[in-house]
Protein backbone atom coordinates (compact mmCIF):
# COMPACT_ATOMS: atom_id res chain seq x y z
CA UNK A 1 0.00 0.00 0.00
CA UNK A 2 1.53 3.22 -0.87
CA UNK A 3 0.39 5.30 2.17
CA UNK A 4 2.03 8.86 0.42
CA UNK A 5 -0.38 8.52 -2.11
CA UNK A 6 -3.30 7.81 -0.13
CA UNK A 7 -2.50 10.68 2.58
CA UNK A 8 -0.99 13.72 0.02
CA UNK A 9 -4.51 14.22 -1.47
CA UNK A 10 -6.39 14.00 1.86
CA UNK A 11 -3.99 16.80 2.88
CA UNK A 12 -4.29 18.71 0.41
CA UNK A 13 -7.99 18.42 0.63
CA UNK A 14 -7.80 19.90 4.47
CA UNK A 15 -5.52 23.06 3.03
CA UNK A 16 -8.05 23.88 0.83
CA UNK A 17 -9.77 26.43 3.57
CA UNK A 18 -7.04 28.59 3.04
CA UNK A 19 -8.55 29.76 0.08
CA UNK A 20 -10.60 32.05 2.25
CA UNK A 21 -13.94 33.28 -0.11
CA UNK A 22 -16.24 35.98 1.15
CA UNK A 23 -19.80 35.14 2.12
CA UNK A 24 -21.69 38.09 3.42
CA UNK A 25 -25.87 38.82 4.30
CA UNK A 26 -27.90 41.64 5.48
CA UNK A 27 -31.17 41.87 7.53
CA UNK A 28 -31.84 45.03 8.58
CA UNK A 29 -34.77 44.04 10.95
CA UNK A 30 -32.44 41.57 12.44
CA UNK A 31 -29.42 44.09 12.88
CA UNK A 32 -27.96 44.58 16.46
CA UNK A 33 -24.44 46.36 17.67
CA UNK A 34 -22.99 42.37 18.17
CA UNK A 35 -24.64 41.51 14.95
CA UNK A 36 -22.28 44.46 13.28
CA UNK A 37 -18.87 43.41 15.84
CA UNK A 38 -19.69 39.91 14.59
CA UNK A 39 -19.55 40.67 10.80
CA UNK A 40 -16.15 43.11 11.66
CA UNK A 41 -14.26 40.65 13.51
CA UNK A 42 -15.62 37.93 10.62
CA UNK A 43 -14.18 40.14 7.90
CA UNK A 44 -10.80 41.29 9.74
CA UNK A 45 -10.63 37.57 10.32
CA UNK A 46 -10.90 36.55 6.68
CA UNK A 47 -8.57 39.45 5.50
CA UNK A 48 -5.59 38.37 8.15
CA UNK A 49 -6.26 35.00 6.21
CA UNK A 50 -5.50 36.24 2.76
CA UNK A 51 -2.08 38.08 4.17
CA UNK A 52 -1.13 34.82 5.83
CA UNK A 53 -1.13 36.09 9.30
CA UNK A 54 -2.82 33.28 10.61
CA UNK A 55 -2.63 34.33 14.52
CA UNK A 56 -4.18 37.08 14.24
CA UNK A 57 -6.46 35.68 11.77
CA UNK A 58 -7.46 33.29 14.75
CA UNK A 59 -7.83 35.46 17.46
CA UNK A 60 -10.62 37.38 15.13
CA UNK A 61 -12.41 33.88 14.26
CA UNK A 62 -12.41 33.95 18.00
CA UNK A 63 -14.20 36.95 18.60
CA UNK A 64 -16.28 36.10 16.43
CA UNK A 65 -17.68 32.65 18.10
CA UNK A 66 -17.84 34.59 21.10
CA UNK A 67 -20.54 37.05 19.59
CA UNK A 68 -21.94 34.45 17.77
CA UNK A 69 -21.08 30.91 19.10
CA UNK A 70 -23.67 29.22 16.46
CA UNK A 71 -22.15 30.92 13.08
CA UNK A 72 -20.91 28.26 10.99
CA UNK A 73 -19.00 30.80 9.07
CA UNK A 74 -16.54 31.80 11.96
CA UNK A 75 -16.52 28.23 13.10
CA UNK A 76 -15.08 26.65 9.81
CA UNK A 77 -12.68 30.03 9.45
CA UNK A 78 -11.79 29.28 12.88
CA UNK A 79 -10.73 25.56 12.36
CA UNK A 80 -8.49 26.60 9.04
CA UNK A 81 -6.32 29.23 10.87
CA UNK A 82 -5.88 27.18 13.99
CA UNK A 83 -4.28 24.46 11.44
CA UNK A 84 -2.90 26.98 9.85
CA UNK A 85 -1.39 29.54 12.88
CA UNK A 86 0.21 26.28 14.54
CA UNK A 87 2.46 26.62 11.66
CA UNK A 88 1.42 23.06 9.68
CA UNK A 89 2.22 24.36 6.01
CA UNK A 90 1.01 21.38 3.52
CA UNK A 91 4.59 21.10 1.94
CA UNK A 92 6.01 19.99 6.00
CA UNK A 93 2.85 17.67 6.44
CA UNK A 94 3.75 15.73 3.05
CA UNK A 95 7.38 15.60 3.73
CA UNK A 96 6.95 13.62 7.31
CA UNK A 97 4.08 11.65 5.67
CA UNK A 98 6.62 10.96 2.68
CA UNK A 99 9.15 9.60 5.59
CA UNK A 100 6.56 7.67 7.22
CA UNK A 101 5.81 6.10 4.05
CA UNK A 102 9.43 5.03 3.28
CA UNK A 103 10.81 3.96 6.46
CA UNK A 104 7.28 1.43 6.93
CA UNK A 105 5.98 3.63 10.22
CA UNK A 106 2.59 4.44 10.90
CA UNK A 107 1.75 7.74 8.27
CA UNK A 108 1.99 11.48 10.85
CA UNK A 109 2.24 9.38 14.64
CA UNK A 110 5.99 8.10 13.97
CA UNK A 111 9.32 9.96 14.58
CA UNK A 112 11.67 8.86 12.38
CA UNK A 113 15.58 9.41 13.58
CA UNK A 114 16.85 10.16 9.86
CA UNK A 115 14.64 13.32 10.22
CA UNK A 116 16.28 16.39 10.89
CA UNK A 117 13.76 16.74 13.77
CA UNK A 118 15.53 15.39 17.57
CA UNK A 119 12.96 13.26 19.44
CA UNK A 120 12.05 16.49 21.61
CA UNK A 121 11.23 18.59 18.30
CA UNK A 122 9.26 15.69 16.95
CA UNK A 123 7.37 15.96 20.72
CA UNK A 124 6.76 19.33 19.55
CA UNK A 125 5.95 19.22 16.26
CA UNK A 126 3.12 15.93 16.57
CA UNK A 127 1.34 17.92 19.73
CA UNK A 128 0.75 21.22 17.21
CA UNK A 129 -0.59 18.99 15.00
CA UNK A 130 -2.30 17.00 17.85
CA UNK A 131 -3.83 20.83 19.22
CA UNK A 132 -4.64 21.75 16.23
CA UNK A 133 -6.67 19.41 15.23
CA UNK A 134 -8.27 18.72 17.86
CA UNK A 135 -9.31 22.45 18.02
CA UNK A 136 -10.10 21.69 14.05
CA UNK A 137 -12.20 19.07 15.21
CA UNK A 138 -14.36 20.71 17.73
CA UNK A 139 -15.14 23.70 15.35
CA UNK A 140 -16.34 21.24 12.68
CA UNK A 141 -18.09 19.03 15.02
CA UNK A 142 -20.46 22.39 15.71
CA UNK A 143 -21.29 22.38 11.90
CA UNK A 144 -21.90 18.93 11.61
CA UNK A 145 -24.48 18.28 14.15
CA UNK A 146 -26.19 21.09 13.50
CA UNK A 147 -25.69 23.31 16.24
CA UNK A 148 -23.93 25.51 13.99
CA UNK A 149 -25.55 27.10 11.00
CA UNK A 150 -24.64 29.57 8.20
CA UNK A 151 -22.27 29.64 5.32
CA UNK A 152 -21.33 26.22 5.75
CA UNK A 153 -23.61 22.51 6.61
CA UNK A 154 -22.65 19.56 7.30
CA UNK A 155 -21.71 18.38 4.17
CA UNK A 156 -20.14 21.13 3.12
CA UNK A 157 -17.69 20.05 5.62
CA UNK A 158 -17.42 16.49 5.94
CA UNK A 159 -14.61 15.99 4.38
CA UNK A 160 -12.50 18.28 6.73
CA UNK A 161 -13.61 16.97 9.52
CA UNK A 162 -12.99 13.49 8.63
CA UNK A 163 -9.71 14.26 7.90
CA UNK A 164 -9.34 16.14 11.45
CA UNK A 165 -10.74 13.37 13.00
CA UNK A 166 -8.47 10.75 11.28
CA UNK A 167 -5.31 12.70 12.39
CA UNK A 168 -6.43 12.84 16.04
CA UNK A 169 -7.13 9.52 16.33
CA UNK A 170 -4.17 8.56 14.63
CA UNK A 171 -1.12 10.92 16.17
CA UNK A 172 -3.39 10.99 19.50
CA UNK A 173 -1.90 7.81 20.68
CA UNK A 174 1.18 9.47 21.69
CA UNK A 175 -0.90 11.24 24.47
CA UNK A 176 -0.86 8.04 26.17
CA UNK A 177 -1.97 9.97 29.72
CA UNK A 178 -4.90 11.13 27.75
CA UNK A 179 -4.17 14.90 29.21
CA UNK A 180 -4.53 16.86 26.07
CA UNK A 181 -0.68 17.40 25.28
CA UNK A 182 1.54 14.97 23.71
CA UNK A 183 4.30 16.27 26.13
CA UNK A 184 7.51 14.24 27.51
CA UNK A 185 5.48 12.39 29.83
CA UNK A 186 3.77 10.15 27.30
CA UNK A 187 5.00 6.50 26.32
CA UNK A 188 5.92 6.08 22.66
CA UNK A 189 5.35 3.17 21.41
CA UNK A 190 7.04 2.36 17.93
CA UNK A 191 4.76 1.06 15.11
CA UNK A 192 5.99 -0.59 12.44
CA UNK A 193 3.91 -1.06 9.06
CA UNK A 194 3.69 -5.05 8.29
CA UNK A 195 3.55 -6.41 4.41
CA UNK A 196 -0.33 -7.68 4.98
CA UNK A 197 -1.81 -4.43 6.11
CA UNK A 198 -1.36 -4.54 10.07
CA UNK A 199 1.27 -2.49 12.08
CA UNK A 200 3.02 -3.78 14.89
CA UNK A 201 3.54 -2.35 18.23
CA UNK A 202 6.75 -2.17 19.98
CA UNK A 203 7.19 -0.81 23.84
CA UNK A 204 3.90 -2.27 25.43
CA UNK A 205 6.10 -3.52 28.49
CA UNK A 206 6.22 0.44 29.46
CA UNK A 207 2.31 0.11 30.11
CA UNK A 208 2.85 -3.23 32.48
CA UNK A 209 3.12 -0.68 35.56
CA UNK A 210 1.73 2.18 34.18
CA UNK A 211 0.00 4.27 36.68
CA UNK A 212 -0.92 7.71 34.71
CA UNK A 213 -3.50 8.40 37.97
CA UNK A 214 -0.15 9.38 40.54
CA UNK A 215 2.36 9.52 37.63
CA UNK A 216 4.36 6.66 40.11
CA UNK A 217 5.73 3.30 38.74
CA UNK A 218 4.75 0.67 40.81
CA UNK A 219 6.68 -2.42 42.24
CA UNK A 220 6.24 -5.80 40.61
CA UNK A 221 3.28 -6.30 38.19
CA UNK A 222 0.22 -4.51 38.39
CA UNK A 223 -3.11 -4.57 36.24
CA UNK A 224 -3.95 -0.82 36.11
CA UNK A 225 -1.88 -0.25 33.06
CA UNK A 226 -3.65 -2.84 31.06
CA UNK A 227 -6.93 -1.56 31.99
CA UNK A 228 -5.83 2.17 30.91
CA UNK A 229 -4.16 1.12 28.10
CA UNK A 230 -7.71 -1.17 26.93
CA UNK A 231 -9.67 2.82 27.94
CA UNK A 232 -6.72 4.58 25.34
CA UNK A 233 -7.33 2.08 22.80
CA UNK A 234 -10.99 2.78 23.08
CA UNK A 235 -10.73 6.46 22.44
CA UNK A 236 -8.67 6.11 19.37
CA UNK A 237 -11.04 2.93 17.87
CA UNK A 238 -14.10 5.45 18.41
CA UNK A 239 -12.35 8.05 16.51
CA UNK A 240 -11.61 5.69 13.93
CA UNK A 241 -15.09 4.20 14.10
CA UNK A 242 -16.89 7.82 13.47
CA UNK A 243 -14.58 8.92 10.81
CA UNK A 244 -14.60 5.81 8.82
CA UNK A 245 -18.24 6.05 8.90
CA UNK A 246 -18.34 9.84 7.81
CA UNK A 247 -16.50 8.48 5.12
CA UNK A 248 -18.37 6.14 4.07
CA UNK A 249 -21.37 8.92 3.57
CA UNK A 250 -18.78 10.99 1.61
CA UNK A 251 -18.06 8.14 -0.89
CA UNK A 252 -21.75 7.50 -1.35
CA UNK A 253 -23.13 11.28 -0.97
CA UNK A 254 -20.33 13.41 -2.80
CA UNK A 255 -18.58 10.47 -4.98
CA UNK A 256 -15.76 12.28 -4.54
CA UNK A 257 -12.40 12.88 -6.63
CA UNK A 258 -10.20 12.25 -3.55
CA UNK A 259 -9.81 7.99 -3.54
CA UNK A 260 -11.67 7.69 0.03
CA UNK A 261 -11.87 3.66 -0.60
CA UNK A 262 -8.06 3.61 -0.37
CA UNK A 263 -8.26 6.15 3.09
CA UNK A 264 -10.97 4.23 4.70
CA UNK A 265 -8.62 0.73 3.70
CA UNK A 266 -5.81 3.09 5.76
CA UNK A 267 -7.79 3.53 8.87
CA UNK A 268 -9.59 -0.26 8.52
CA UNK A 269 -5.40 -1.53 8.93
CA UNK A 270 -4.82 0.55 11.92
CA UNK A 271 -8.36 0.00 13.59
CA UNK A 272 -8.07 -3.67 13.17
CA UNK A 273 -4.34 -3.69 14.30
CA UNK A 274 -5.03 -1.57 17.69
CA UNK A 275 -7.97 -3.83 18.43
CA UNK A 276 -5.61 -7.14 18.42
CA UNK A 277 -3.48 -5.22 21.67
CA UNK A 278 -6.87 -5.07 23.73
CA UNK A 279 -6.05 -6.69 27.09
CA UNK A 280 -8.25 -9.47 29.08
CA UNK A 281 -8.09 -7.62 32.37
CA UNK A 282 -10.54 -10.18 34.15
CA UNK A 283 -12.95 -7.15 34.60
CA UNK A 284 -16.54 -7.89 33.62
CA UNK A 285 -17.11 -6.86 30.28
CA UNK A 286 -13.73 -5.84 29.78
CA UNK A 287 -12.78 -5.42 25.74
CA UNK A 288 -10.09 -7.69 25.98
CA UNK A 289 -12.29 -10.64 26.16
CA UNK A 290 -12.22 -13.45 23.48
CA UNK A 291 -9.97 -13.79 20.63
CA UNK A 292 -8.62 -10.12 19.09
CA UNK A 293 -6.76 -11.70 16.82
CA UNK A 294 -8.90 -13.59 15.09
CA UNK A 295 -6.19 -16.60 15.15
CA UNK A 296 -8.93 -19.05 16.38
CA UNK A 297 -7.15 -18.94 20.13
CA UNK A 298 -8.29 -17.04 22.97
CA UNK A 299 -5.80 -15.04 25.07
CA UNK A 300 -2.54 -16.44 23.75
CA UNK A 301 0.01 -13.99 25.32
CA UNK A 302 0.63 -12.79 28.81
CA UNK A 303 0.57 -9.25 29.68
CA UNK A 304 3.54 -8.68 31.78
CA UNK A 305 5.50 -11.33 30.47
CA UNK A 306 8.53 -9.67 29.60
CA UNK A 307 10.33 -13.11 29.20
CA UNK A 308 7.99 -14.92 26.11
CA UNK A 309 6.52 -12.02 24.62
CA UNK A 310 5.33 -13.73 21.67
CA UNK A 311 4.07 -17.16 22.56
CA UNK A 312 2.01 -18.04 19.92
CA UNK A 313 5.53 -16.99 17.20
CA UNK A 314 3.01 -14.66 15.24
CA UNK A 315 5.58 -11.80 15.13
CA UNK A 316 3.55 -10.01 17.30
CA UNK A 317 4.21 -9.48 21.17
CA UNK A 318 1.59 -8.99 23.78
CA UNK A 319 -0.93 -9.06 21.26
CA UNK A 320 -4.72 -10.68 22.48
CA UNK A 321 -3.08 -11.08 25.86
CA UNK A 322 -4.52 -11.24 29.52
CA UNK A 323 -3.66 -10.33 32.62
CA UNK A 324 -4.45 -13.90 34.56
CA UNK A 325 -2.09 -16.66 33.70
Amino acid sequence: MNRQKIWRPLIFAFALGAIVTITAGCNIFGWTAADDDFKGYLAKGKQYMRDGEYASAKAEFEKAIEANPKSSDARYYHAKALVLAAGLNIGVLIDDLQSGDESNTLPLYSWNPADSMTSAEDIIYKNNIYQANMGAMADLAEIYEGRATGGFNSRDIQIDYAVAMSIVAIVGLRDTDQDGDIDSTDIYLTIDANPNGTYSLEGLQQFFDYNPDTSLAKSGFDPTGARFFNTLITWVDDLLTNSRALIANIIADLNPELDMQEINQLLNDFQVTMRMYYVDTGDASNPGIGDNDHDGTVNEEHWGDTINSDLDGDGFKWEDSTVEY
